[in-house]
């Protein structure tokens, strides 16, 4: 599907695409002059719920989250101006327009800029073609999962198509971690970086990791968007120095208005108008932003904290590692013991090579207790891996 105001000759769409003509004088544009200017029933305010979203579940049940018009406008206007989105901007959608990184990055965006935005049915329907039709397109932006990085790297594309991009510098990335090597293995393979943007169902995007700027490396979230401010808070709810790992507070118009029939819950997730995202995070001395973990995925072992991406990036070293997690489990004696759950690329890779690699790098009490390899990694809609699953599944290994 494209959704364009510019005029484009029919001739150079692809034959799958179909299109809407929102510029044709005989029938679009004269149906909005004839539109009737009856004001409805009941005056819309900004602070009015536009949209309701379903976090994504991956330590507890979905919340069911309210999202006002000052909310989305404010968001879509910074996300424009600070990603620098153009008129001239042609984006490619792949991911379902129910996912909110699509609406956030891409849909609402291109409406207020007045971009080009083509709409694949699916990342699969696209997956073989992908770099001729960004070549093709003059693809400027695409948003992906990492998923989908994964599923790319593992296609084996053309290299005349890959090296015909001219047009897409960087590739946005969200809704679940993505380790530094993902976006080093990345780069080397297709020549484009990888975005390693940071946000939440509460609040939309809250960062902008830019590739394009001078001082860009990967790991980093970035900077905070212009719509909001951002703070780390230790448990004490005390701001910490720079270098510091603590809670990430954002502050905001784009910070959500409520939770569908729980204001307890709603009340309770804010300090001093900052809104308490659980995440981890720190910021260093330039002012970027890292994301560490989520605070309930913390491993506490003989009273020392252990971040799970710590070890996760670790074993993302190995060529042929899909996806890994790791989880602390209840343990009579540490408190907690810690659980790698280790999805394949191929049968090559044995427990051996994930033991030598973490003594390798880690001191003794970090290493995993168990390494447990699983086919398939539990992920939700948005790509998330869900550690509550892979904690319920332990049952059978026990």
């Amino acid at each position: 599907l494209l959704i364009t105001q510019k005029l484009i000759d029919a001739d150079n769409i692809p034959g799958n695409c179909s299109y809407l003509k929102f510029n044709d004088d005989d029938d679009f544009l004269l149906q909005l002059e004839t539109y009737t200017d009856k004001k409805y029933e009941r005056e819309i305010y900004s602070d009015d719920v536009a949209c309701i979203y379903y976090s994504s579940g991956t330590t507890d049940d979905p919340k069911c989250v309210l999202y006002s018009h000052k909310n989305m406008f404010s968001l879509t206007k910074s996300i424009v101006n600070d990603f620098q989105f153009l008129s001239e901007s042609i984006h490619l959608g792949v991911l379902p327009l129910g996912h909110t990184a699509i609406t956030n990055y891409q849909l609402l965006p291109s409406l207020y800029a007045g971009s080009t935005l083509f709409l694949a049915e699916n990342f699969n329907s696209v997956r073989g073609d992908i770099w001729k039709i960004i070549a093709d397109l003059n693809i400027t932006y695409l948003q992906v999962v990492p998923t989908i990085l994964f599923s790319m790297m593992a296609t084996p594309y053309d290299e005349k198509d890959v090296r015909s991009n001219q047009s897409l510098k960087y590739i946005g990335c969200g809704s679940a971690p993505l380790s530094i090597e993902s976006q080093i293995n990345f780069h080397n393979r297709f020549d484009v970086k990888v975005a390693n943007l940071y946000g939440l169902s509460e609040t939309g995007p809250s960062h902008f990791d830019n590739p394009l700027l001078p001082d860009w490396r990967p790991g980093s979230i970035g900077y905070p968007l212009t719509v909001n401010e951002c703070k780390i808070f230790n448990k004490d709810l005390d701001e910490v120095k720079d270098g510091e790992i603590g809670q990430i507070g954002l502050k905001g118009d784009n910070v959500f208005v409520g939770y569908y029939k729980n204001k307890k819950a709603y009340k309770k997730s804010f300090f001093n108008d900052y809104f308490l995202t659980r995440d981890l995070g720190y910021k260093d001395a330039t002012g970027k932003y890292y994301f560490v973990d989520r605070e309930k995925d913390l491993i506490i072992k003989a009273g020392v904290n252990i971040v799970p991406g710590e070890i996760e990036e670790i074993i993302f070293k190995l060529k042929n590692v899909q996806s890994a997690a790791v989880i602390g489990v209840p343990h009579e004696y540490f408190g907690e013991e810690i659980v790698a759950f280790v999805e394949k690329k191929d049968s090559s890779l044995k427990e051996n090579h994930v033991v030598d690699i973490l003594a390798e790098n880690l001191q003794p009490l970090k290493r995993p207790n168990r390494i447990i390899f699983i086919d398939n990694m539990p992920v939700g809609p948005s790509g998330k891996i869900l550690k509550r699953k892979l904690r319920k599944e332990l049952i059978p290994y026990e």
